[in-house]
């Protein structure tokens, strides 16, 4: 495939992104006039609608940085700040699927120069995956949304304890990528697209995912770098 070739596809993967985009924001506003009829029904179709708006929008930031469309914004950034609204903005999604979103966080961590908006899209999309996967157990365990220092920085993640991940099988899914329709799906038990959405935005901000187990749960992370002399915004 040419540079032109791929330049014409990745516009035409925006543009599907984009009008899907459009269809679920359509949906959620219906839901919104409906007020009126509020039930458990009603709110786990919001909470899918909202879920897929998340991950199609993370979609379509991926390309326009990866074909210059956007630019970075980078700043200081507490990366807990990031984490925390991330999950909150999760939460609906997990109570949907009966899963427990927690956190373990280390109250201490330096600020980092990032892009907040990429790297609380990137963990939102990562969630979505781990929550996904842990609620296909009978007895599905918390996923934990981790950030800790480490020898190299700070490592932040999510993690569970129903997953197959291992280092291997992940370098074996990254390499079907694009040619196999869901590379991840044996290793986190359903549709993981989000993983690839999450990788493609943490690579814009210079952060490699790779596979991190927490105590005797296993999960996906990056290292990231503090900078201790700079303001947190």
């Amino acid at each position: 495939m040419t540079d032109g070739d791929g330049s014409t596809e990745q516009r035409l993967f925006l543009s599907l992104a984009e009008q899907l985009h459009v269809s679920f924001l359509q949906l959620t506003k219906l839901q919104e006039l409906d007020g009126t009829t509020k039930s458990k029904q009603s709110d786990a179709a919001s909470a899918i609608t909202r879920t897929a708006m998340q991950l199609t929008e993370s979609y379509m930031l991926s390309l326009r940085l990866r074909s210059s469309t956007d630019v970075l914004v980078v700043e200081p950034v507490s990366i807990l700040s990031v984490l925390r609204e991330a999950a909150d903005e999760l939460q609906p999604f997990a109570k949907l699927l009966g899963v427990q979103l927690t956190f373990d966080f280390y109250k201490e961590l330096g600020p980092i120069m990032t892009d907040r908006s990429v790297l609380k899209a990137a963990f939102m999309s990562l969630g979505q995956v781990l929550l996904m996967a842990e609620s296909q157990s009978d007895t599905p365990a918390p996923v934990v949304l981790v950030a800790k220092r480490s020898r190299y920085g700070i490592t932040a993640g999510l993690y569970g304890l129903h997953n197959a991940l291992n280092v291997s099988a992940f370098r074996r899914a990254r390499q079907l990528q694009g040619r196999a329709a869901q590379p991840v799906q044996s290793l986190l038990g359903g549709p993981a697209a989000g993983v690839f959405v999450a990788e493609s935005l943490f690579e814009t901000v210079a952060c490699r995912l790779f596979v991190s187990q927490n105590r005797n749960l296993k999960g996906l992370a990056v290292t990231l770098t503090p900078c201790y002399q700079l303001r947190l915004v």
